[in-house]
């Protein structure tokens, strides 16, 4: 195998990972457990997979 062909299996691989987090984030796994199931810190995967909404374009907050 060339190293094109290993880069995109490994892009491929990390898109699945992050989604099988954001599978496990929605059914409410908190993210010490996924951590520490992929043998990360919390942080990291906060980094892979962050969890904060963004606001929609132009919405007025309370405060």
């Amino acid at each position: 195998m060339n190293d094109k062909k290993l880069d995109q299996i490994i892009s491929e691989l990390n898109a699945i990972k992050k989604l099988l987090i954001v599978l496990l984030q929605n059914q409410d796994v908190q993210s010490g457990t996924i951590a520490k199931a992929l043998g990360i810190t919390i942080g990291r995967v906060s980094q892979l997979v962050p969890t904060r909404k963004n606001k929609k374009q132009g919405e007025v907050t309370n405060g």
